[in-house]
């Protein structure tokens, strides 16, 4: 049966009055996701009701040679303009509370959930467990069915001036048992100097499957797991994966596939839940009984497992899911290069300057 999901509320006309009551309902309901940022909004206009009025007040007092009492005159109706315009524009909701009441329509017309924010997502995916503040906003998920996630996940990195927040957006899949951790980044959303993803993997962990797949694709997977790759990619998932998730990064980890992209993954646009319907008739449906048929023989409970009559030893059976330690994550690139020449360097400065101090 092909994977649907009824988009009609993504995309039907909405009142302003609709959008006003689903705004008072939402906020009244106390769930932690639709809590406003009151602290932030209030600094915010704060900031604007004194900084802004400053400014101008200063600029025209001075050319125009007013007098103390005129200029904080004009200052303080400024402030109280600036007040006034970010209540009434935050009463309206605007175009904001729009999307979330779509959102939330969307989710409830498919079974699903929706929150404009939840806390950070326990995964152990490439993107997610880095950096501060980590949260996913717009967030649609369900217990039941595939695909399980969906949102524009957000961290924070540095501080002060250096600091940097980061947006993507991403789809986790649920699979019907763990595989090794393997990644597919794909190759059109590389920037010049390569990879696009936050984290970096050991390049001696890249395995190639040839053809087509190689130039839409790096695939890694960890150290003697390349025939445990053969398995899973046979040459019909990795047409779907080609003609699918080209776009996407595609990462396994445990029992979860997930999909990762700056921009494509929208959960308030149909386009969205149409390629992800796609993809989980093509693409998720293949991998998930890859995921259940699939065992580590390097498991000893696995290896030793009877096997049915005429099966050779590297097939697939049905078995007790375990991976291998060596086989639960790929082995991070650690930059020694970097970190010697700093070290380095240093050490040939304390020199100099001991040897010039003489």
């Amino acid at each position: 049966m092909a994977t649907t999901f009824d988009t009609r509320p993504l995309t039907r006309p909405v009142t302003k009055a609709e959008t006003s009551e689903f705004r008072r309902a939402m906020l009244r309901s106390g769930e932690a996701g639709w809590r406003p940022n009151t602290a932030g909004a209030v600094a915010v206009v704060a900031l604007f009701a004194v900084v802004l009025p400053t400014v101008i007040t200063a600029n025209v007092a001075f050319r125009a040679g007013w007098s103390l009492r005129t200029s904080l005159l004009l200052w303080a109706a400024l402030s109280v303009g600036v007040v006034v315009v970010a209540v009434l524009r935050r009463g309206r909701g605007g175009n904001h509370w729009v999307r979330l009441l779509r959102a939330w329509e969307f989710a409830r017309a498919n079974g699903m959930r929706f929150s404009p924010q939840s806390a950070d997502p326990p995964y152990q995916g490439a993107i997610f467990g880095l950096g501060r503040d980590r949260r996913v906003l717009e967030h649609v998920w369900s217990t039941d069915g595939p695909v399980a996630d969906c949102g524009r996940y957000r961290y924070t990195t540095g501080s002060g001036k250096e600091s940097k927040v980061h947006q993507w957006q991403f789809a986790a899949i649920r699979l019907e048992g763990p595989l090794p951790h393997m990644l597919l980044d794909a190759r059109a959303n590389n920037t010049f100097m390569g990879s696009n993803l936050p984290t970096s993997f050991d390049r001696d962990q890249r395995i190639s499957l040839g053809g087509e797949f190689d130039r839409h694709f790096d695939l890694y997977a960890p150290d003697q797991y390349g025939h445990d790759a053969f398995y899973v990619f046979t040459p019909d998932l990795m047409a779907h994966l080609i003609d699918e998730t080209h776009a996407f990064d595609v990462e396994f980890v445990d029992d979860w596939m997930f999909l990762y992209t700056r921009y494509d993954l929208s959960v308030a646009e149909p386009a969205t839940w149409e390629r992800l319907a796609r993809i989980s008739d093509t693409v998720t449906a293949r991998m998930r009984d890859r995921s259940r048929t699939y065992r580590d023989l390097r498991v000893a409970d696995q290896a030793q497992a009877p096997l049915p009559p005429g099966m050779v030893a590297h097939a697939p059976v049905h078995a007790p899911h375990a991976i291998a330690p060596q086989g639960r994550r790929l082995r991070r690139k650690r930059y020694w290069l970097p970190t010697a020449l700093i070290v380095g360097g240093w050490f040939a400065f304390q020199a100099l300057r001991s040897w010039l101090d003489r």
